[in-house]
């Protein structure tokens, strides 16, 4: 089993009994709350570390996805602008000369927009995170494959998921569905 989401995340970590118990917990007071006596088992557990290093690179990644994402977008923009300035010449209006000056505004923005985009620098995120601690570890990724038997009920449910633990490995902090980060709900004392 590996940690395949986050190609990042290098430094493995030795798997403690304190990660076991966590998620264990988890577990029963995220989906089995007032269900006693169900059997939950690890199956097969892989942790790895997440530094201040690897979520700048996350971050990188991220920003630089975004901004080829926004790039085409704008693209796409003023393509539709352009054929539409070429379908109002191919038609030889005169009455809509206020019409194509529109769209070659739209174009022009469209433009501006791209080379603003182009020029972005998301070095940014390193210039602003070069004074910390680069192997400060901020959380600990564990893909855990467990099996649930419910009481009274023959049947076993096997799932694989990917928790969130705090650095120490003692409390789940969410998990991860389909590559999404969702928070767990903290006890209000």
């Amino acid at each position: 089993m590996a940690v395949t989401a986050y190609p990042f995340l290098h430094t493995r970590r030795s798997v403690r009994k304190g990660f076991k118990k966590a998620i264990a917990s988890y577990i029963q007071a995220s989906h089995y709350t007032g269900q006693a006596n169900f059997v939950f088992r690890i199956l097969g557990l892989e942790a790895k570390n997440c530094t201040v290093g690897d979520c700048i690179r996350i971050m990188m990644v991220d920003s630089r996805e975004e901004q080829a994402w926004a790039i085409a977008r704008e693209l796409k923009k003023m393509q539709y602008w352009k054929e539409l300035l070429d379908g109002c010449q191919a038609n030889m209006e005169e009455e809509s000369a206020w019409v194509k000056e529109e769209y070659r505004q739209q174009i022009d923005k469209s433009q501006q927009r791209i080379n603003l985009l182009r020029e972005s620098d998301s070095e940014e995120i390193i210039r602003y995170y070069e004074s910390w601690n680069q192997q400060q570890i901020l959380a600990v990724y564990a893909v855990c494959r467990y099996e649930i038997c419910l009481p009274g009920n023959n049947s076993s449910e096997v799932r694989t998921e990917t928790f969130i633990l705090a650095p120490d490995g003692e409390t789940v902090i969410g998990k991860e569905p389909y590559g999404k980060l969702s928070l767990a709900k903290r006890k209000v004392n």
